[in-house]
């Protein structure tokens, strides 16, 4: 369909038309938010309040909104580690117990063992991490992605040497980066 030499600027000429073409896409949206400010970092709530509302005057508002959705750990580290800590001693304590007397009973001490381990499991992740009990961040991390999925499986349809173009430049994550030229 389209054949760029591999010139930078023709390949930026082709994605402003790819864009534009594609302009109802989110992905497309996002993309060329993105472009429009090279080698800026912008995190996921702020693009989704930008991509929400179009207002430019809105933005200085929704920009303090954003903090509102600042991560919210479920535990401190102080607390995970002190619950692991207690769990430590009171494993300790249970097991002289039972040397001591096998006939002890341990109800309360199971009690709280198993309190301090669903706490802990509820509040870390599998590999240890703090959970993020503010979902808003996942969610929009989650629509972008899907987004600009879409969007490169549209670019690789029509041209492939655009999807790695965009592939080569686009940074995703907490913050998404169009990665200017070098």
């Amino acid at each position: 369909m389209f054949a760029p030499t591999g010139n930078t600027a023709d390949m930026s000429s082709v994605l402003r038309e790819f864009l534009a073409r594609h302009s109802r896409m989110s992905g497309a949206r996002l993309l060329d938010m993105l472009i429009h400010e090279p080698n800026t970092p912008i995190d996921v709530l702020e693009l989704a309040l930008r991509l929400d509302h179009q207002a430019p005057e809105q933005l200085p508002f929704l920009a303090l909104l954003a903090s509102a959705y600042a991560d919210i750990p479920a535990l401190d580290r102080l607390a995970v580690c002190q619950y692991r800590q207690r769990l430590a001693q009171l494993l300790e304590l249970k097991e002289r117990l039972l040397l001591e007397n096998p006939d002890t009973d341990t109800t309360e001490l199971d009690w709280e063992l198993n309190f301090l381990a669903r706490e802990l499991r509820w509040a870390t992740t599998s590999r240890g991490a703090i959970k993020n009990l503010n979902p808003d961040k996942k969610k929009a991390l989650d629509r972008f992605r899907i987004a600009v999925k879409r969007l490169l499986a549209a670019a690789e349809t029509e041209n492939p040497a655009l999807a790695r173009y965009i592939r080569r430049h686009l940074r995703c994550g907490k913050a998404f980066v169009w990665r200017a030229e070098p």
